[in-house]
């Protein structure tokens, strides 16, 4: 397999400017879409991918204010894309785009096999299944976006000001 084809596609989708969902934003280049297109385009090359899915936490690398507007009771969760290379499973998370790294967030480039979000609890092929089909409600993810809204808006300004190159 051509690997370079790959990790071009890696680095094409990880470099779209990473946004949380907003009511106004229902489709960001948010982990869980860019890693749907990656695993698509990766098994459209010939790779062996799996979506794999787990519970994060928003840690002191993200604004306080920003932490703060998230609901104490809410789940948060982190996707990313598993690929078999050289007979085990390799991490590739394409969340974050380049410039985050300004504001202390880890851009995971194709051989780091790491995570952009420490993951508390990392969710069995079985319950990823069962997550995915509460997404298939329609009503939860309109109650899901209304809830993280502030958050969300905060932390897109704030993923913004890094792209204009400003500083916290």
């Amino acid at each position: 397999m051509d690997d370079e084809q790959a990790v071009a596609v890696f680095i094409e989708i990880r470099d779209r400017p990473y946004s949380w969902t907003t009511p106004e934003n229902r489709r960001p280049n948010n982990c869980y879409f860019k890693s749907i297109e990656l695993l698509k385009r990766l098994d459209s090359l010939g790779y062996t991918v799996r979506l794999c899915a787990g519970e994060t936490f928003l840690d002191n690398r993200f604004p306080a204010s920003a932490r703060s507007l998230l609901p104490d009771d809410f789940v948060l969760t982190h996707v990313w894309v598993e690929l078999a290379l050289d007979d085990d499973w390799h991490t590739l998370d394409p969340s974050f785009d380049s410039p985050l790294i300004r504001g202390g967030l880890e851009i995971c480039e194709w051989e780091s096999n790491a995570l952009s979000f420490d993951i508390a609890k990392q969710y069995t092929q079985y319950e990823l299944k069962k997550h995915r089909n509460t997404w298939d409600n329609s009503l939860f993810p309109k109650g899901y976006i209304l809830a993280i809204a502030p958050c969300a808006v905060a932390l897109n300004r704030w993923f913004a000001s890094f792209r204009r190159g400003c500083c916290r």
